[in-house]
């Protein structure tokens, strides 16, 4: 039998069919594959989350310009509130 890695033999091999160092250096082969895979995978699943944030982004409504009104309008009435003048106190007397 053929070190070699088969998909078809990968699972019957013993160490008696090759040295050792062979079946281990296809075992680390298959387990490289796999993480690869598994990190494409969910590569691709991070990916597909981003997008649908975008457009769940892109088609809600902007809330910005209802803050810059609202800041505009607080800005407004502290101008106004500032500019009344107070009672004046002078020439009052206590009593």
């Amino acid at each position: 039998m053929s070190c070699l890695f088969a998909p078809a033999n990968f699972f019957t091999l013993t160490s008696t069919d090759c040295s050792r160092g062979a079946l281990y250096n296809t075992v680390m082969d298959m387990n490289e594959y796999v993480l690869e895979m598994l990190v494409r995978d969910r590569l691709a699943e991070i990916r597909a989350e981003v997008e649908q944030s975008n457009r769940i982004r892109a088609a809600a409504p902007n809330a910005r310009p209802w803050k810059l009104a609202w800041r505009h309008a607080l800005i407004r009435m502290v101008h106004r509130l500032q500019t009344i003048e107070a009672p004046s106190t002078h020439g009052a007397t206590r009593g």
